[in-house]
């Protein structure tokens, strides 16, 4: 009867072990999977960060080609009605 405790209590603290040691490695697994994530979100964060300046950087410039293209259109019609009032065309 002694020896069937000692094998039945030396059979759970080698269950108990490795359940712990099952547990250890996955929290390990888990701990390397975050730091991933982490560095993960940190290179999404600055590559967001750079299309949010490219795209700010394009607005500005789309904004002086509109600035451009309405001084031009205001000199041709300008340009249009000086011409239309010197000509004989009237």
């Amino acid at each position: 009867m002694y020896v069937l405790a000692y094998f039945v209590v030396y059979f759970q603290c080698d269950l108990q072990d490795l359940l712990v040691d099952r547990l250890v490695e996955q929290v390990d697994r888990l701990r390397e999977e975050i730091a991933m994530y982490e560095a993960q979100l940190s290179a999404q964060s600055d590559e967001t960060k750079a299309a949010k300046e490219a795209l700010t950087e394009a607005y500005m410039e789309i904004d002086v080609c509109i600035k451009e293209l309405n001084d031009k259109l205001v000199k041709y019609t300008s340009f249009c009605v000086i011409w239309y009032m010197n000509t004989d065309c009237r």
